[in-house]
């Protein structure tokens, strides 16, 4: 619960000092992380599944991001940024390529994939290196080392 209580504590400090933009972001991610809870039947809500919550809701803000820039609507590109760099401060550091690479190459060699076993690789890969690196990153990494 020590991400929740952060995330609460960071809202009040920000509705303190009149930040509208980090208020309004923090509470739209209080309601992501209500809206899990009810879906999970009010169960505990670990850190883990918060973290999944918030890097969900950082997942959306890029792509969002993405559209608008491909729409030439820069401003509202420049508003989902803000949010994103508001939300990432709740994530663990993303890990390099490099360190990506190596794990995958670890476990190419630990399996013998073949460049037919790409979901196996990709399955282990995500599991290992969940909250570490997003998908889409790892995904290139072993189509290109497959």
């Amino acid at each position: 619960m020590a991400i929740l209580q952060t995330i609460k504590q960071d809202l009040i400090d920000a509705m303190k000092s009149k930040d509208t933009g980090k208020s309004s972001t923090l509470r739209m991610l209080q309601a992501a992380i209500k809206n899990k809870e009810i879906d999970m039947n009010r169960q505990e809500m670990s850190d883990e599944i918060i973290l999944e919550v918030i890097a969900k809701q950082a997942k959306q803000r890029k792509e969002a991001i993405a559209e608008y820039e491909k729409g030439g609507r820069l401003e509202l590109a420049e508003k989902e940024k803000q949010e994103l760099a508001i939300l990432e401060r709740y994530l663990p550091e993303q890990i390099s390529d490099e360190e990506i690479t190596s794990v995958v190459k670890t476990i190419i060699d630990d399996t013998k994939a073949e460049k037919s076993d790409f979901g196996k690789v990709m399955g282990i890969a995500a599991k290992q290196l969940k909250g570490k690196a997003d998908g889409g990153r790892i995904r290139g990494i072993v189509e290109g080392l497959l």
